[in-house]
């Protein structure tokens, strides 16, 4: 997930593969989470622009896809298979949204990959 904090808001981005939901915990908990910790951190003032989530929705079930629909969740479907898809289709999407919000923007990426260290270093300075 990608988060962007401040007046201008947040992009958040979770990348599947790396950082997957718990199979108990429903998806409108997993996004009310996100906002609560958001919500009592000092140095966040802004709203969620973009909440994303990265995966192979294809053998998902139709009910998990459409609560993420229902709470705002972008679902980008990346190709099951295909070597570091949802790596680049994260990478891509952070610098989109670096160029559409200026500072002070924030993004927020939860994965278990040590691989987006060097973009969120750049995109930082």
């Amino acid at each position: 997930m990608m988060l962007c904090p401040s007046r201008l808001g947040f992009q958040i981005k979770r990348s599947k593969p790396n950082c997957s939901k718990p199979r108990n915990v429903r998806p409108e908990d997993v996004v009310r989470n996100i906002e609560l910790v958001l919500g009592a951190h000092p140095a966040i003032n802004g709203s969620i622009k973009r909440l994303s989530a990265y995966r192979d929705f294809s053998s998902s079930p139709m009910r998990l896809t459409e609560a993420y629909h229902r709470t705002g969740v972008n679902l980008v479907h990346v190709l099951n298979g295909r070597k570091d898809a949802a790596d680049k289709a994260i990478l891509v999407d952070m610098f989109l949204f670096a160029l559409d919000y200026r500072r002070p923007a924030t993004i927020l990426l939860i994965s278990g990959d040590i691989d987006f260290a060097h973009a969120l270093h750049t995109l930082r300075h």
